[in-house]
């Protein structure tokens, strides 16, 4: 008789052990998303430090020719708001909206942070491109987003 209920007992501290693998791999997956929002996150702040230093310039050291102002400003501020989207966390599903109306906000102190450094002036040309090429990254965000749901399922 022991020996007919050894494999049931077998079998049930495998499900047990199976089941504890299983709680510290969600354990360790939740681990690393906590790691890769907050690598993301100090990533958009470092990107949103040098876009500051940069726009700190004066005008005698700034010598980017048009239309590759523009073209820098779009990338920079899309890039930033990509990294941003990256970093929303728990935040994902409000991510649409707020890393626009966040990214916009930064772009227009920076406009007004360059109108008071000297030989510079801000423009709403370069405002509106920011905000374009911020629109683009969090659609491409949203869009990658959910072909990686898309993939995900069953």
């Amino acid at each position: 008789m022991p020996s007919q209920l050894a494999p049931q007992l077998n079998g049930v501290s495998a499900k047990l052990g199976d089941a504890k693998h299983g709680a510290r791999m969600q354990i360790a997956l939740a681990m690393n998303e906590k790691i890769e929002t907050w690598f993301w996150r100090a990533v958009a702040i470092g990107g949103a430090s040098m876009q500051l230093w940069g726009s700190s310039k004066t005008g005698n050291e700034v010598s980017i020719a048009p239309p590759w102002d523009k073209v820098i400003h779009g990338a920079a501020f899309g890039v930033l708001a990509y990294v941003c989207c990256l970093g929303a966390g728990r935040w994902k599903q409000y991510a649409f909206w707020l890393v626009p109306l966040g990214v916009g906000l930064f772009a227009a102190t920076d406009e007004w942070h360059q109108s008071l450094t000297p030989g510079r002036s801000a423009s709403w040309e370069d405002f509106a491109v920011d905000l374009v090429g911020c629109a683009l990254a969090v659609f491409g965000w949203s869009r990658a987003r959910a072909q990686e749901r898309i993939r995900s399922r069953p």
